[in-house]
């Protein structure tokens, strides 16, 4: 049995709620960086850059909820978050 992500649903934001394979496959590529490391122990630059990619997982999800159809920059804003997460799980897997 696979571990679904569900939460809360409300009427108004019913869609963005629901459970769908994709966003199971974004909550199993973020929980990879939420997990402790396999290895015993981790630099903590490292944990700086597990961190970092959280964060920009967040960033990049909440934008993409909220951001979405409002901001005018908001295809410049998400590529600019995207990058950055990328950036970071690079040098995660890098130094881990």
């Amino acid at each position: 049995m696979t571990n679904r992500v569900f939460t809360k649903s409300k009427e108004s934001d019913a869609d963005f709620w629901e459970w769908s394979p994709e966003k199971e496959v974004h909550a199993a590529r973020v929980m990879q960086y939420i997990m402790p490391s396999e290895k015993p122990s981790i630099s903590k630059e490292a944990e700086g850059w597990r961190e970092a990619a959280i964060a920009w997982s967040v960033c990049a999800s909440l934008h993409e909820r909220f951001a979405k159809g409002r901001d005018a920059l908001y295809t410049t804003r998400q590529a600019d978050y995207q990058k950055h997460l990328k950036n970071a799980q690079d040098k995660y897997e890098e130094l881990k």
